[in-house]
């Protein structure tokens, strides 16, 4: 596709690679297990296919030891890659990313519970010599449990005591998707279109409790 007369797709490189046949519809990966003390746990995953037509990948990390698959760096990465497909169709030259970055993405190792779960899929398809279809999938879902429990003490006519509990359940879902399809019915003509979709929920429960 990048062979166009006339077509210039800045800030883009295309390579074509080539694979032997026989590393071609053969299923490889790798799988980690872990477990330790105190029912902690670590699942790594890493399947692919690379088929003459079609070419799969799929990554899933599963712990409760605090092992990010996600940083913040990719976070806003991921949201800029999204605005910027958008850009390059439109006539605007400015993009911006919030600054709502969800809060697990900076949790220490200090909390009571923590599990979190990475999924990643990537997949492309040449339907024929002058289509193909490609794109990818990333679920990250981070449930974590906090609980502080702390003492102050004032010191006047009377001695004054509080006790401070709380409680904080958070829930956070980070979706990234994109799907494209091109088309290059001949040297002059590229057809593409690309649907992109970002989700992202973060929810937290508190419950303090003061005597």
């Amino acid at each position: 596709l990048s062979s166009i007369n006339g077509f210039e797709n800045s800030k883009r490189t295309a390579l074509n690679v080539y694979l032997k046949e026989e590393y071609k519809n053969v299923i490889k990966g790798d799988i980690e297990s872990e477990a330790g003390y105190k029912n902690r746990y670590r699942q790594h995953n890493y399947v692919y296919n690379f088929a003459s037509k079609v070419k799969l990948d799929f990554i899933s990390d599963l712990n409760n030891t605090n092992d990010q698959s996600i940083t913040v760096q990719d976070y806003l990465e991921l949201k800029r890659g999204l605005e910027s497909d958008i850009l390059n169709e439109t006539s605007s030259s400015t993009t911006r990313v919030d600054d709502n970055v969800p809060s697990f993405l900076f949790s220490e190792d200090d909390v009571n519970k923590r599990e979190i779960q990475f999924y990643s899929l990537n997949f492309s398809n040449k339907t024929s010599k002058t289509k193909k279809i490609s794109g990818y999938s990333i679920l990250n879902i981070h449930n974590q449990e906090e609980f502080l429990n702390s003492k102050q003490m004032f010191f006047a006519e009377e001695n004054v005591n509080v006790n401070n509990n709380s409680t904080i359940d958070g829930t956070s879902v980070f979706n990234s998707n994109k799907i494209k399809i091109e088309s290059k019915p001949n040297d002059r003509t590229y057809l593409g279109y690309t649907l992109s979709l970002i989700y992202n929920k973060d929810k937290q429960n508190s419950i303090i409790i003061n005597e």
